[in-house]
Formats: C-alpha cells, structure tokens, sequence
C-alpha cells in the first residue's frame, strides 16, 4: 500500500512539473510579442548608450 502511494505521489509531482514546464512555454509563446516588444526599453538603452560612448547627436 505504501509502495502505491508513494508511486502515486511520485506521477503527480511529474504531472505538476511538467505540466508547469510546458505551461510556461506556452505562455511565453502566446505572449511573446508583449514579452519582446520593449520600445520604452530600447530608448533608454539608446539613450545610456549616447551618454557612456559620447555619441550623442546636438
């Protein structure tokens, strides 16, 4: 009977890892244009950028 359960537990702790694994996957598939659409970012970068290399336009 212990044998069982501790098989048991052992499936659903896989069912819930994997389950979490390929969730996220798919969330960051679904998602991946608001994930890796950063205009705000990329002026920013742009703009430290200008300042540490001296190469900002006047």
């Amino acid at each position: 009977m212990l044998q069982i359960l501790s098989e048991l537990l052992y499936r659903v702790f896989l069912f819930l890892l994997y389950l979490a694994i390929f969730g996220g996957i798919a969330l960051v598939i679904e998602h991946r244009k608001e994930l890796f659409d950063f205009p705000k970012f990329k002026d920013i970068w742009e703009e430290i950028t200008n300042d540490f290399f001296g190469t900002k336009i006047k």
